[in-house]
């Protein structure tokens, strides 16, 4: 597996920030399959909020290169710390 993202965040009142976000990633069977030709992207913006017991973020992915069949794009919620 290879991901790499990159996220900015801008706090915009506060504790709400604004998002946006690009991701590129991929798996492969084996480390000699590893084809960075292959790395899928998607990009988007989200909105965040902390809160005392973690930051609540909700973020909308686009599919930049979706394949025949794939959504896109999507929402995404996740709650705590990215990293």
């Amino acid at each position: 597996m290879l991901l790499i993202n990159q996220e900015l965040r801008l706090q915009v009142a506060g504790r709400f920030s604004a998002l946006a976000f690009v991701d590129a990633g991929n798996v492969w069977r084996s480390a000699s399959d590893v084809d960075i030709g292959d790395l899928r992207l998607s990009m988007g913006p989200g909105l965040s909020v902390a809160t005392p017991a973690g930051p609540i973020r909700v973020y909308y992915g686009f599919n930049v290169d979706p394949e025949p069949g794939e959504d896109g794009g999507r929402f995404h919620l996740t709650f705590g710390p990215t990293f």
